[in-house]
């Protein structure tokens, strides 16, 4: 449990330092494969700009997004 606990900790402290260092060189940052809720929340603690993954929508066919997204 301990050494699980020190991962997140060490996890956070990476993503954190990744997330400061692309906003001092002027870039957004959008985080991939989120999942959970508690990621979610986690990314936007240390100032994650954007997020994506299956947490907001499944994988779909390229037809379903183009008649969803793509509409004219």
């Amino acid at each position: 449990r301990r050494q699980r606990q020190m991962c997140i900790r060490d996890s956070r402290v990476v993503a954190k330092a990744v997330i400061d260092i692309c906003h001092q060189l002027g870039c957004s940052v959008l985080a991939e494969s989120v999942e959970t809720q508690d990621q979610l929340n986690v990314l936007q603690e240390l100032g994650c700009d954007y997020a994506q993954g299956t947490l907001f929508n499944k994988p779909i066919k390229v037809e379903t997004f183009e008649v969803r997204y793509l509409k004219e």
